[in-house]
């Protein structure tokens, strides 16, 4: 990520049970997602997330993503390297 504009992240998240496809649509549908995948493990969705900087990083994060309805929690991964 160096030298790039951009701050990246993976979202990971975690949702109810029973409603992995609706909320995979909907964080899909946010501005700023990249691509968002279903995957196994303690999360259900990993998604890869831009933003042009922290502030905007978190909005996204907080404002956009862990208020859908359907997120339980969510754990952001910022690309350092």
């Amino acid at each position: 990520m160096l030298g790039s504009e951009l701050i990246e992240a993976i979202v990971l998240i975690r949702v109810q049970p029973g409603r992995d496809m609706e909320v995979l649509e909907k964080v899909r549908a946010v501005e700023g997602v990249k691509e968002a995948l279903g995957v196994t493990g303690r999360f259900d969705i990993a998604a890869k997330t831009s933003a042009p900087d922290a502030d905007a990083l978190g909005k996204l994060t907080l404002e956009k993503i862990r208020t859908l309805e359907g997120v339980l929690y969510t754990e952001t991964l910022v690309a350092v390297i």
